[in-house]
């Protein structure tokens, strides 16, 4: 039998949770209720707390990036799933304490209606008897959803094709993750084609550039073209430019041009007196 299947501490997500908030969205938030339940949690003000840097997140998730963790729990968030607080004694630490707001968890499982097929005994910490997912109750995450998935997808798409085909699922989430930053999916399509076209073929180069688009202010395809023309004048070798910097040798007779007349004067006459009659 393989270990895979079986040996290894399985992630259980409910299939019904999963397409309306998300899959990634779902799996996480199945481990944190599991760790609110856990001995590691803290009891503060009637709540379950539990706290993690996004790297230590990470570490329960090796199949994904540090940013797909961020991203996700970000998504969580706005969609009032879970609640974020500091209870850090020191001021200076600044990881995040998480727990889940299961009224809002709640408010879910009733707007998935009435009708579930899913017998809650071979399910765990299931959402009750309901599986009719009702997609018009929930038009705003919906929408942002889908349209970060559709985002997500052009991205990885056009990373295969112009950049590094069968690329890691890392390396092509570094670059999806500046979505979540706020880069407008248009100048990352941009740094894509772009760094293709200058031969960078990792995915290194092309969130090094998009790194030095942010640091400029970066907003919309034309100010990456000029933001580009400005990081290669500022990058050409010294040497390169000296290279190709064409010198001219300078008449001596500009530098004295009455000595230069009387020399030439001198020397015609002189070319005259050896003339031979």
């Amino acid at each position: 039998m393989s270990k895979l299947l079986i040996d290894d501490y399985p992630i259980q997500v409910l299939p019904k949770l999963a397409k309306v908030i998300g899959l990634n969205e779902a799996i996480i938030l199945q481990q944190l209720h599991y760790w609110l339940n856990s001995k590691s949690a803290k009891m503060i003000k009637g709540k379950r707390w539990i706290h993690n840097t996004y790297e230590e997140w990470q570490v329960q998730f090796p199949f994904w990036s540090v940013a797909t963790v961020k991203r996700t729990l970000t998504s969580l968030s706005k969609q009032n799933l879970i609640i974020k607080a500091n209870y850090n004694k020191a001021g200076f630490d600044k990881t995040i304490w998480y727990s889940i707001d299961y009224d809002k968890l709640e408010e879910v499982s009733q707007r998935l209606g009435q009708n579930d097929p899913t017998d809650r005994s071979n399910c765990t910490d299931g959402l009750g008897q309901n599986d009719l997912t009702n997609t018009i109750d929930f038009p705003e995450t919906t929408t942002e959803t889908t349209s970060m998935l559709a985002a997500m997808a052009q991205i990885s798409q056009l990373y295969q094709q112009k950049i590094k085909p069968m690329d890691s699922p890392q390396n092509i989430d570094r670059v999806q993750s500046f979505l979540e930053d706020g880069v407008a999916l248009e100048v990352i399509l941009y740094a894509i084609e772009l760094s293709a076209r200058d031969g960078g073929h990792t995915a290194g180069y092309v969130v090094k550039k998009l790194n030095d688009w942010q640091r400029r202010g970066v907003k919309t395809v034309e100010d990456a073209k000029l933001a580009d023309e400005a990081w290669k004048a500022e990058n050409i070798p010294k040497s390169f430019k000296k290279s190709h910097i064409r010198k001219e040798p300078i008449p001596n007779w500009l530098n004295d041009p009455e000595g230069y007349n009387k020399r030439k004067e001198e020397e015609f006459k002189r070319g005259y007196e050896d003339v031979p009659f």
